[in-house]
């Protein structure tokens, strides 16, 4: 176990977690772990604005709070951080757990505020970026150059799933493997998505998904839009198969572009 908590003494932990959908859904397993554990205790997910929208599909007794913050858009200015520490004042934490290993300067932030809280992260050991430490003293937040209190060792390029496991048994001491993530359907999710598709006059067997953006976090991971459309179409023309093109609202842009652009390809 790690050496300075015992986790079944806590009763309010937080999970900060500002990836996107997929990152978010590995970590469902985790967590369906550490509510079976503690059923008494209180588990609070904080995520990006609009990812709470997987909450339907995690178990009931997970709390879910948002911030406005995007930690991935670069570096923060006084306003930024100021509004993120407004966002996290009122609340107290027995343990935080920053469960991505490349961590963010909003999950350091998380961690510099939070002192009351005995702070768990993965990886290895790091300062916290200069561009914060220079503004947080002006904000009447002093921290240390390291504002967490313990790290479990994991290798970088190990899978999700994996580096949770190995958090898992440092935090309980059960080397039993982690349940896999699974989503719970809502019960009316077939009713709502039958009439989607006859809205859309598409048949069981007449179309196929395109997911075109997800790049709300790494650019480079991004396909040109141009190509999705090329594809789309060659696929309509050959096989008569319709493309059901979708995505979160935040990439409504990419996804209109893309229609866009396979209609004009025929």
């Amino acid at each position: 176990m790690i050496d300075k908590i015992d986790i079944k003494v806590c009763r309010n932990i937080l999970i900060p977690r500002f990836d996107t959908f997929g990152d978010i859904v590995l970590l469902q397993g985790f967590i369906k772990a550490l509510l079976d554990l503690l059923p008494d205790a209180k588990f609070t997910l904080l995520v990006r604005d609009g990812y709470d929208h997987l909450s339907t599909m995690f178990p009931d007794q997970l709390i879910w709070k948002t911030t406005r913050i995007n930690p991935y858009k670069g570096r923060p200015g006084p306003l930024e951080v100021s509004l993120a520490l407004k966002e996290l004042s009122g609340n107290l934490y027995d343990l935080v757990l920053i469960t991505t290993y490349s961590r963010t300067w909003l999950d350091d932030l998380v961690a510099a505020k939070l002192t009351s809280s005995w702070r768990v992260g993965i990886g290895e050991s790091a300062d916290i970026p200069d561009y914060l430490a220079r503004i947080l003293p002006d904000l009447g937040i002093e921290t240390a150059s390291c504002p967490y209190d313990e790290f479990v060792s994991v290798e970088e390029r190990t899978r999700e799933t994996e580096k949770y496991q190995i958090l898992w048994e440092k935090l309980a001491g059960d080397k039993r493997p982690l349940p896999p993530p699974e989503l719970s359907i809502p019960k009316d999710a077939d009713k709502m998505a039958e009439e989607v598709l006859a809205r859309l006059g598409l048949t069981d067997e007449s179309y196929y998904f395109c997911f075109p953006a997800g790049i709300a976090n790494v650019f480079l991971k991004s396909w040109p839009e141009e190509k999705f459309a090329k594809i789309i179409a060659e696929i309509e023309k050959k096989y008569k198969l319709r493309a059901l093109v979708v995505g979160h609202e935040t990439e409504k842009e990419i996804i209109d572009k893309v229609i866009g652009l396979a209609r004009q390809k025929g």
